[in-house]
């Protein structure tokens, strides 16, 4: 006999596994439930496809934008409880954060660099920041302007496009940069904040059309950076794609309430 709170902990608690990189399993955490989630959490949703065919990522993004892919299989039936987490490019993090915009009770967990280990963002809140804002650059002849954020790796300006190399304000931690560096997710949540309100500054300027991201973040924070997409309000993203291996950013994707494209 299934008892009463299983029962709910089975309706009401859902997870979700993004795994858009090739060779990266698509098996869910489990260990980062308790017990009693483990028991009795809804079916896991693995989100994107591993395939280094862009193209292919966009399509499928796209599909599961079409048919409402979290209204209809995460969030039905009063779901009140949301596990997300994985790998993938951060273009794709950041848009898969768009799904999430009306969300609560998100819990977020990261894979932890160099391990096979995972963990939720539970550790002690210890208010890392983004460093100044306040000075911010003009856009371009084209409407465009850059934000690039260090937290997991700084981020050079002879990294950046040739024609961002200007007109991009470089942001990194007030304390470190290291990957996982966020611990907490009351803390992610402030630090994602803090961008939207740079971002929501750049919106309001006339001259600008296209705000485009240079993010070196974990995987938990890229999604929570695309919960604070606002269509009709922000300008168009285009968030773009590094190249460890070359030194350099190969692609992007341009970001909309409808999907995303590659942005050329």
């Amino acid at each position: 006999m299934i008892s009463t709170e299983l029962k709910s902990l089975a309706r009401n608690t859902a997870r979700v596994l993004i795994a858009g990189l090739p060779g990266v399993s698509d098996d869910f955490p489990t260990g980062i439930l308790s017990k009693s989630e483990q028991r009795s959490a809804r079916e896991v949703i693995v989100l994107s496809v591993q395939d280094n065919d862009i193209e292919k990522q966009v399509e499928r993004y796209n599909a599961e934008v079409c048919v409402d892919l979290f209204k209809r299989f995460v969030l039905h039936h009063q779901c009140e409880k949301l596990y997300i987490g994985g790998l993938a490019r951060i273009p794709f993090l950041v848009a898969y954060g768009v799904f999430l915009r009306n969300v609560s009770n998100i819990t977020y967990f990261d894979k932890m660099h160099g391990s096979t280990d995972w963990r939720i963002l539970d550790n002690e809140d210890v208010n890392i920041q983004l460093s100044n804002t306040e000075s911010l650059p003009k856009a371009d002849e084209n409407g465009n302007v850059g934000l690039a954020v260090g937290l997991s790796t700084p981020i050079l300006q002879d990294q950046l496009p040739f024609e961002f190399k200007n007109n991009t304000a470089i942001l990194s931690s007030t304390t470190l940069v290291e990957r996982n560096l966020v611990l907490n997710q009351e803390n992610l949540q402030r630090l994602s904040s803090s961008l939207l309100a740079t971002i929501d500054v750049l919106s309001r300027d006339p001259k600008v059309r296209r705000i485009h991201l240079f993010l070196s973040v974990q995987s938990s924070l890229a999604i929570e950076i695309g919960r604070k997409f606002q269509e009709g309000i922000h300008k168009t993203w285009v968030i773009h794609n590094f190249n460890g291996n070359e030194g350099h950013y190969e692609w992007a994707l341009e970001l909309s309430g409808k999907g995303v494209e590659i942005y050329d």
